[in-house]
């Protein structure tokens, strides 16, 4: 096992001799300072998260490697990190660090160095305080979908039985076909988000990205339009 840091450029960590010749699985964790000193105001653990954590998700899946933001600023609720981080509990301990990304894959020795340094690579690209760039603008987009179908979801739901009157519950199958239609949608929604990104991902290994840029933005569109047949107004951009 080796286990080292990234930090402030520099390379702190055990120095451990790694047997190659037998291809024994080793596992390779390194922490990434983020740049939070440098520009305090920027978020970015949101933007390494992603809408409910899909970003981060995401990049572990393309990387093959576990990853967790952790360090001071790493919890949404300041009084509870700080709580926790006083609390002596040695699986909080990180909270005393700065700011920052484990890393970690478990492979043989050649393979878990080359995920380090691809997951290093596309890490960077989250540790850019931009606005406006491609990671920035694909999770507004996802976001904007996402809000559009629990709107969807809301205005589907059958009215609480507790109405008298006039305001009388839908009958059980109109509900039923209610929720399927709502469940479709998602699931199509999903599936159409994770092909575009995956096939981004194997283009650009591939130096194709300007072919995997064309096919993303064909499939956004769909996902408007899709949303636009299910009766949501969703402006395209």
């Amino acid at each position: 096992m080796t286990s080292s840091s990234v930090v402030a450029g520099e390379w702190r960590g055990e120095r451990r001799m790694l047997d190659i010749t037998r291809d024994k699985p080793v596992k390779v964790c390194v922490r990434v300072v983020v740049p939070v000193r440098d520009h305090p105001k920027f978020n970015f653990v949101g933007k390494l998260l992603g809408p409910k954590g899909n970003s981060l998700k995401r990049l572990q899946e393309d990387t093959m490697c576990k990853m967790a933001v952790l360090g001071r600023g790493s919890m949404k609720d300041r009084q509870k990190e700080e709580e926790l981080r006083v609390s002596g509990d040695p699986k909080f301990a990180h909270l005393s660090d700065e700011l920052h990304v484990e890393i970690s894959a478990f492979a043989t020795p050649a393979e878990a160095h080359a995920r380090i340094a691809y997951a290093l690579a596309e890490l960077r690209r989250f540790l850019v305080p931009d606005y406006n760039d491609d990671i920035r603008q694909e999770q507004m987009l996802e976001m904007q979908i996402l809000s559009s179908v629990s709107e969807q979801a809301r205005r589907l739901t059958p009215p609480a039985s507790s109405h008298s009157g006039s305001e009388e519950a839908l009958p059980a199958a109109a509900a039923n076909k209610h929720r399927h239609r709502v469940s479709v949608s998602i699931r199509m929604i999903e599936m159409i988000w994770n092909v575009s990104h995956n096939r981004r991902i194997a283009a650009k290994r591939h130096g194709a990205d300007q072919w995997c840029r064309t096919l993303y933005l064909h499939l956004r569109r769909a996902c408007y339009l899709h949303l636009q047949a299910s009766g949501e107004s969703v402006k395209d951009e």
